[in-house]
């Protein structure tokens, strides 16, 4: 259900709301904290997200509102060929990019 209001009675999504809202407060603090450091000549234009718990339903929508920074799941696998899981993909984010560092 995530973080999807209409789902559930809006039981879960409450029970959420207060940690997705931490996590919006830390995505606001790292983007001033970047513009106070280039005295605020950049921003920054899109997040991000990877990892298997951005996975859960309406969570990239809320925080793209939330934020009002447009924001996006990783293409872990993008540019990569071989044996490509088909589930689970943004899992694997860790394990790539280690991976690359080896490359």
């Amino acid at each position: 259900y995530g973080l999807l209001p209409d789902q559930a009675d809006g039981k879960i999504f409450n029970a959420l709301k207060p940690v997705a809202e931490m996590l919006v407060g830390n995505i606001r603090n790292a983007a001033s904290f970047y513009a106070s450091k280039t005295n605020n000549q950049a921003r920054i234009e899109q997040v991000i997200l990877c990892g298997g718990s951005v996975q859960m339903p309406g969570l990239v929508d809320y925080l793209a509102k939330a934020i009002q920074i447009p924001t996006g799941l990783l293409d872990n696998f993008a540019g990569l060929t071989g044996n490509v899981p088909e589930n689970n993909q943004l899992a694997y984010g860790v394990a790539l990019g280690l991976l690359k560092r080896k490359m």
